[in-house]
Order: structure tokens, then C-alpha cells, then sequence
């Protein structure tokens, strides 16, 4: 709170942003792991730490930048961010509890899927074929309306790895293995 000069609704904003960017954190760091995409999970690993500093978790950003550095070695460097990977999930829990009950006492919009009672698979199919056409125009709002995604699927965590792998390939603009990420995401949904 001390970084919002003592503004409780500014800070329980961020803590809602923080709880609905971060959500699945762990298992995004550890899929870029995984398939041995260092950068991607180096770049993941310092966004946490940043995001984590800003809403007070000073643990939490600590365990994040030692992952960080661990990761800066690839796979040369596995038993210590696997190590470190352990620490941080149980850390990112206690903050995401903490940003939960922080939700029920204060509700609004910033607080996550929690707080968006219109959220079930039908409207998430809805959000990801949106998604879709968008990405065959190559829209500039493709980033947005990821973000609207992610947000829905906070509520589904079996969709975790696979809406980690598509943000991989919408951060590097390879739109076409980003439609073929989005396409079997979308059958997973229309299930």
C-alpha cells in the first residue's frame, strides 16, 4: 500500500490487476520451461517480479527474480529454477489468497473472474472465435481481446497451458501458429 501513498481503492485495483494477470503464472513460467523456451520464461519471470514489487509482495518478487536469474543459465540451470519454481508457486498462492479475500471485502470489476458472474465456457468460445477473426484480418485489437480471453479462462484452469502457449505465439507475432493454437483451444471449448 506504502507505493499508493496510502490510496486503498488505487490499491486494491492493482491487486485485482495483479490477481487477474498473474493467476496462472507458475504454470505459464513452467510450460516456456518445459518446451525450453528461456526467453519466454525469463521475460514472464521478470514481469512477476516488477508486478510483484508493485503490490507490496516482496517475497513473492524476490522468488521471481532468483528464478529469474536461474533461468538466465537455460537448461543448464534446472534443478535450481526447479527449486525456485517450487518456492514461488507456493508464495504466488499466498498472494492470490490474500488478493481473493481482499476481492470479497472490497468487489468490483478490478477483482477478477471472482467478480464477472457472465463468465461460463458459451461466452468463452464467444471471446476466443472473436479471437479467431481477428487474427485473420491481423487486427491491432488481437491484443485486447487475448486479454478478455485470459480473463474468462481464469475461471477454467484445465485451459492454462494452452492459453500459455498462445500467448507465446501472439507475443512473437507468428500468427499462424497462433490460429492453430486458437483453433484447438476452441475445440477443447466446444466440447
Amino acid at each position: 500500500m506504502a507505493r499508493c501513498e496510502g490510496d486503498a481503492e488505487l490499491y486494491d485495483r492493482l491487486v485485482g490487476h495483479f490477481a487477474r494477470e498473474f493467476a496462472n503464472a507458475a504454470e505459464s513460467i513452467q510450460a516456456c520451461v518445459d518446451h525450453e523456451e528461456w526467453d519466454e520464461a525469463l521475460r514472464y519471470a521478470h514481469k512477476l517480479k516488477g508486478a510483484a514489487a508493485n503490490i507490496d509482495a516482496g517475497e513473492l518478487a524476490g522468488l521471481a527474480g532468483s528464478l529469474e536469474l536461474a533461468l538466465k543459465g537455460g537448461g543448464e540451470s534446472g534443478p535450481l529454477a526447479t527449486s525456485v519454481m517450487s518456492a514461488l508457486r507456493a508464495a504466488l498462492e499466498r498472494v492470490l489468497a490474500e488478493a481473493g479475500s481482499a476481492c470479497a471485502t472490497q468487489p468490483d470489476a478490478a477483482c477478477g473472474a471472482a467478480s464477472m458472474p457472465w463468465i461460463d465456457k458459451k461466452n468463452v468460445l464467444q471471446l476466443a472465435r472473436e479471437l479467431g477473426m481477428l487474427l485473420e484480418k491481423r487486427d491491432i485489437r488481437c491484443d485486447a481481446q487475448f486479454e478478455l480471453l485470459r480473463q474468462g479462462l481464469i475461471a477454467f484452469p484445465e485451459f492454462t497451458e494452452s492459453l500459455a502457449r498462445l500467448h507465446v505465439h501472439l507475443d512473437r507475432l507468428e500468427i499462424q501458429q497462433a490460429r492453430t493454437r486458437l483453433d484447438a483451444l476452441i475445440q477443447q471449448l466446444d466440447i
